[in-house]
């Protein structure tokens, strides 16, 4: 059986005789080594294969702010949890909002190409969900909650084709402030010769040993993006509404994870009379929620 050597840097080699059977494989070894993506984060949560517009992204992981965070989630109630979802005229909607200059409908409308009529219909939801509110009858603001998730990290793991795990990268950095692929070590001399293909894109690189259950970043990605907020605010609140599926147990368990501060900040939100006042204080090992 032969043994891929990967020299990263003077101080640091991973060494592998065996590769992944299957991506499933990487990408769980990717959840267990999230700290790697986020190093010093204490509040982050990360979803596998979350359809953002054309696109499937292996995993995302999300930076949150927890006073927002909880803030939000007080205000998605049971009955709210049931029905939530920022569709992308929405996200449009709020990509054009300002938190402290209000816009009229007309100017929304002119800048964003959405027509007047469904732009009310999207503002009305927003307002209701606590997302924007209204200084006069006329003008339109965005809230603070809004920024729940201060920024968020692309993940496409691959086997051995780099090229495409790359293409896919690049274009997650439409709405993600840091984009990676991780290779499998074995295969990953390839993706490393080519590394200036990385660097010229801004994603980053990274390599993973199902030998020693490690991640090793190769190449940094650049920290620039992300590139259309309108993509950014589709993103959070995809992400707002995995969250929703997840505690109303309507996707799998196992395609969400949470940092334990994460958790306890939705579990332990402290005030109003959301989701989580009107749960028993069983929730959290009634829905098994996994967290590291």
């Amino acid at each position: 059986m032969s043994t891929s050597t990967i020299n990263l840097s003077s101080s640091t080699t991973i060494t592998s005789k065996t590769g992944f059977a299957s991506e499933a494989d990487l990408i769980e070894l990717v959840l267990q080594n999230l700290s790697e993506f986020l190093p010093n984060t204490k509040y982050f949560a990360a979803f596998k294969e979350v359809k953002i517009g054309e696109g499937i992204v292996d995993i995302i992981l999300s930076n949150s702010r927890s006073q927002q965070l909880k803030t939000v989630m007080q205000r998605l109630t049971s009955q709210v949890l049931a029905t939530y979802q920022v569709k992308g005229v929405e996200a449009v909607a709020l990509s054009h909002l300002y938190l402290n200059r209000p816009l009229k409908i007309e100017t929304i409308s002119r800048r964003s190409g959405l027509d007047a009529k469904e732009l009310y219909t999207s503002l009305t939801k927003l307002t209701e969900l606590g997302f924007c509110r209204q200084p006069n009858s006329k003008t339109y603001v965005r809230t603070p909650i809004t920024d729940h998730f201060s920024s968020l990290v692309a993940i496409e793991g691959k086997l051995r084709d780099w090229n495409k795990a790359l293409f896919q990268a690049n274009r997650n950095r439409l709405f993600s402030k840091y984009s990676y692929v991780v290779i499998d070590v074995k295969y990953a001399k390839p993706a490393i010769k080519n590394i200036e293909s990385f660097r010229r894109v801004g994603v980053g690189l990274a390599v993973a040993s199902r030998d020693t259950a490690s991640i090793e970043i190769v190449l940094p990605p650049d920290n620039s993006g992300p590139i259309s907020d309108m993509f950014f605010f589709l993103a959070r609140e995809v992400l707002m509404g995995k969250i929703a599926e997840y505690l109303s147990n309507t996707i799998p368990l196992d395609e969400a994870i949470f940092s334990q501060d994460f958790r306890d900040a939705l579990y332990h939100a402290e005030s109003g009379t959301g989701y989580f006042q009107e749960s028993q204080p069983e929730y959290h090992q009634t829905h098994r929620l996994r967290w590291i």
